[in-house]
């Protein structure tokens, strides 16, 4: 799996980042999939309660969350996996769109990752709907039921290991 991931890396941002930039990508994307895989057994049900409600959903939060059955949820119609898969001439759209639908907790934690822009980057640089394909591969299966909480931290942490080498920082600066 961490292999698929420093594929990824090598294969299709190797040339439009630099060495240092490239936990900037790997590390949400990672993180924003395995929301998403969480996220999935219960996304129809968010979208249609989200559906019924009216005015701002972030004043709706506990109730979306509490449908979500965590503390968060994505009222986007779309997923990783639809974001590949339909659309390809808006995929930059659509995925600022997904992004948008997170809770506010989950929009934090994107806007402090600064993903938004890397999407944006990426997307100008021709390579976001191949990255977000490889990433949505079922070859990358990030869902609880291929791994548990503790593994997928484990993998969190040696990806960012990896990114805070790759950047030069001193030896424990990457531990969270």
């Amino acid at each position: 799996m961490l292999g698929w991931i420093w594929e990824i890396r090598d294969k299709d941002l190797r040339f439009h980042y630099e060495r240092h930039e490239v936990g900037d990508v790997i590390l949400p994307l990672v993180v924003v999939r395995r929301l998403d895989l969480v996220l999935a057994p219960t996304k129809d049900a968010v979208i249609a309660k989200a559906a019924t409600l009216s005015g701002n959903l972030d004043d709706s939060a506990s109730l979306l969350a509490h449908i979500a059955g965590q503390s968060f949820y994505n009222t986007s119609k779309l997923t990783f996996d639809t974001l590949v898969s339909s659309d390809p001439d808006n995929i930059l759209d659509n995925t600022l769109d997904y992004l948008s639908g997170f809770s506010s907790n989950v929009r934090d934690i994107i806007t402090r990752f600064g993903f938004p822009q890397e999407v944006e980057h990426m997307a100008e640089a021709g390579i976001l709907l191949r990255v977000l394909g490889k990433i949505a591969s079922p070859r990358l299966d990030l869902s609880p039921a291929h791994l548990s909480n503790m593994e997928m931290g484990s993998l969190y942490e040696e990806l960012l290991r990896l990114a805070s080498d790759l950047s030069n920082k001193e030896a424990g600066d990457h531990f969270t």
